[in-house]
């Protein structure tokens, strides 16, 4: 891991342009820094140490070691950390410094290492803890900082790490994860700036483990190629091949076709793979070539952008994508619950006029907060909370007032989802929203007044579903913004119902015994009691899209989908959604915030017969103040006996539980009783945050006599992938079965982290005679087969 100093060198003619932009002597540095940030109070650091750090690599390459030492040496001695929540693409800057290193290696103190430790290394661990969430570029600038780093600490198991990190991780920055076979990237669909800026990054992996003696360029059939021609062609204004992207966060699914955002805009990023795949290996790049050529030309006139990151140039006559910013808003009818806590605004990027929205009132049965002095009962009571909702493309600003109190912090959740808060001041925050979500706005902790905002892209027009309808010869309803105040609203067969934005009903949506029936739109539908918004009962091809409800359970059904569904309750038993001896019921999009269950798979009960079989929850955000986020499994006919049998839970954000009865915990919830039989349970790429009580996880053949009549037949083969657990511990989860004909088999844990640390079976540190449930904590009961744990 010496080869160094002339790889450096080389890097300097491929890679980031050739322009020198500030190596000279009498460069006067911005810093030295102690903190590195480009968000929160040391966001005004970012642009001074790009400057250095650049400076620093820039002299280095260049001859002009006194100026390179200065800086270096002045960072050493000062630069504690990288802070805030874009650390980790703070390591673009510390990558070049360490560059710099690596040529100035002969003049290395103690305090390069030191700086390199403290400030660089602990980043990359907390990346790497908390990841996959981030699109795949941030992944790449980590790794490639990580084996630089590991190049001049001499570190060998560093270095193997960031080589299995680019061949093997679980994060959209590794080369599988971030290019398909057919050239595609994961942030294709984005747009064209960051998809070069992670071919880059990569491209530079490829070539510092080559100069160690290590082909990465070649790997998985020379997918760095690919990856390159499918992006070059692209932006030269060519067609390529697009499928809509699954990554492993679940976060960016929506793009349907390439993004137009930058195309013709080169990022002066295709010298390294071209030198190596056409000049070493004698393969063609014949689009990559085309883009070099353009280069050439582009140098000769003087149209070469200078930028810190990679110099830019355009392709001639290709066409650059504009990204529509608007906002989509609907006003309350008269009459509708409104709460008055909040102001809320919107603004699309790019405008300056502020739009106000109207906040609804929901009720609650949130937690009781600590410190309260309640200690006894159930711990929660019914309050009062505030909701908005409004749609938009391209990106949006939100900003609340708080009109009656003053607040210090603010927390905007599911934290994984990255949205940053902007405190103006002690009554407003901003923030900004780059793809559509749905988030709950909390001051200084409480959830129990807490603001809830839905946001979604448009949903089709009146005009547009009426068209559809027409051509699929079903009827359509319309009902426009207003009060409606019907106790029951009775959808018949082969029936669309349009419901406008700012339509609001205090009854229910009733379909039964129907089919082929759409409710689209943005209406409100949310009856007083707290209790259904909505319900399908015995029927077939249903779709509900955009409602926003207390409960809306589905029952006897056959291929039901919800999408943009989001619910909220506050009695007892106000179970979010429910399914009842139903098949192929998909949830899509959900958000749940519930007095109870969030979401069950039940089989019979309610006057419904019948197993349950093929249930997905994908891409949705779940909240239960009391009992479960996901139930599994209690009710079913103990006579006869059915089974659950096809449920999968991915992607899916769980950001609070608060049950204090022990029996009724676990986030990911199965107790199979009444002669029922689970089997094949994923539960995939799901956050855990915000339990105040409760486990992460139940797996249990019982029978509670409370609710059951008989013991479950068994459970097996539920898989948990890729479980996060964030927060103080929680409560001890437990797998148990209940004698030796009814066993809880086959249950995989793949991928658990738990604040970061991941749990597996041979994970360091674990005493050889300690179970790994240990480390959950986790029960693990009598008549268990299969349990296990791996990384």
């Amino acid at each position: 891991m010496m080869r160094t100093k002339r790889f450096f060198l080389m890097m300097a003619v491929f890679c980031m342009g050739t322009v020198v932009l500030n190596a000279q002597s009498n460069y006067k540095m911005a810093g030295p820094y102690e903190v590195v940030a480009r968000d929160g109070r040391h966001g005004t650091s970012k642009g001074g140490s790009e400057r250095d750090m650049k400076t620093a690599w820039e002299c280095a390459q260049k001859g002009d070691s006194a100026k390179a030492l200065e800086i270096i040496n002045a960072y050493a001695g000062t630069l504690q950390r990288f802070e805030g929540h874009d650390a980790p693409l703070c390591l673009i800057q510390a990558y070049w410094l360490t560059r710099a290193m690596i040529l100035m290696k002969e003049n290395r103190t103690p305090a390069w290492e030191a700086m390199i430790r403290r400030s660089m290394l602990p980043v990359m661990e907390r990346f790497e803890a908390y990841s996959p969430y981030a699109n795949g570029n941030w992944g790449a600038i980590v790794n490639r900082c990580r084996i630089a780093c590991a190049i001049f600490l001499d570190d060998k198991a560093l270095y193997n790490a960031a080589i299995d990190y680019h061949l093997h991780a679980n994060d959209n920055g590794s080369l599988p994860k971030y290019i398909s076979a057919t050239g595609q990237c994961q942030e294709t669909g984005r747009d064209q700036g960051h998809v070069q800026l992670g071919l880059g990054a990569l491209a530079e992996i490829c070539e510092m483990a080559w100069e160690q003696g290590d082909d990465l360029w070649g790997a998985l059939d020379n997918r760095m190629l690919t990856g390159m021609e499918y992006t070059a062609r692209y932006n030269l204004g060519l067609d390529v091949p697009y499928e809509t992207w699954t990554d492993c966060t679940g976060l960016y699914n929506d793009w349907t076709e390439p993004g137009e955002m930058g195309r013709g805009v080169i990022r002066d990023i295709y010298g390294l793979a071209y030198n190596h795949y056409v000049g070493r290996c004698g393969l063609k790049m014949p689009y990559t070539e085309r883009i070099l050529a353009i280069k050439a030309k582009a140098e000769k006139r003087g149209e070469i952008k200078k930028n810190i990151e990679a110099d830019q140039f355009r392709v001639p006559g290709v066409k650059e994508g504009v990204k529509l910013h608007q906002v989509f808003t609907y006003p309350a009818p008269q009459g509708a619950p409104l709460k008055h806590d909040y102001d809320v605004y919107v603004q699309p990027r790019g405008k300056k006029e502020w739009t106000k929205i109207d906040t609804y009132m929901a009720k609650v049965n949130a937690a009781v907060e600590k410190g309260s002095g309640v200690t006894t009962g159930t711990g929660h009571r019914v309050t009062e909370i505030s909701y908005a909702f409004f749609d938009f493309t391209g990106d949006a600003f939100v900003r609340v007032v708080c009109k009656n109190k003053k607040f210090k912090t603010c927390r905007i959740r599911p934290d994984y989802r990255g949205t940053i808060a902007q405190v103006e001041n002690d009554s407003t925050v901003r923030f900004l929203l780059f793809q559509p979500e749905n988030v709950s706005v909390e001051f200084d902790g409480n959830k129990t007044d807490n603001l809830l905002i839905f946001t979604s892209k448009p949903p089709l027009t009146a005009d547009e579903a009426k068209k559809a309808a027409k051509k699929e010869k079903r009827q359509f309803v319309y009902y426009a913004p207003g009060l409606y105040t019907d106790k029951t609203i009775a959808i018949p067969s082969n029936a669309t119902v349009y419901l406008a934005g700012g339509s609001y009903f205090t009854g229910t949506f009733a379909i039964e015994d129907a089919e082929n029936v759409s409710i689209v739109g943005r209406g409100v539908a949310r009856p007083a009691d707290g209790y259904e918004g909505c319900h399908v009962h015995r029927s077939k091809n249903v779709s509900i899209d955009g409602m926003i409800v207390n409960t809306c359970p589905v029952g006897g059904s056959d291929g039901v989908t919800l999408h943009d569904v989001r619910s909220i309750s506050h009695p007892q038993w106000g179970d979010g959604l429910n399914v009842f001896a139903s098949k192929n019921v998909l949830y899509d999009r959900v958000f749940c915030r519930n007095s109870d269950d969030c979401t069950t798979a039940y089989a019979t009960r309610k006057g419904f017969s019948g197993s349950v079989s093929n249930v997905r929850m994908t891409n949705s955000t779940l909240w239960a103040d009391v009992a479960h986020p996901i139930f599994i499994g209690l009710h079913g006919n103990h006579e006869a006996g059915d089974s659950i049998v096809g449920l999968i839970y991915d992607n899916i954000d769980i950001i609070g539980q608060s049950e204090r009865q022990m029996d009724y915990q676990g986030c990911l919830a199965i107790n199979c009783g009444d002669n029922n039989m689970v089997k094949d349970v994923t539960f995939d790429n799901i956050r855990i945050e915000g339990v105040s009580e409760g486990s992460i996880a139940q797996v249990k053949v019982g029978w509670n006599q409370k609710y059951c009549k008989a013991a479950g037949r068994g459970v097996e083969n539920v898989t948990f992938r890729n479980i996060r657990y964030y927060g103080e511990p929680s409560n001890m989860s437990v797998i148990t079965g209940y004698d030796e004909q009814r066993k809880v088999k086959n249950v995989v844990f793949e991928g658990l982290k738990i604040n970061g640390t991941a749990i597996y079976d041979k994970m360091p540190g674990k005493p050889a005679w300690y179970a790994t449930a240990d480390f959950v904590p986790m029960f693990v009961g009598s008549h268990v087969e299969g349990l296990r744990f791996q990384k």
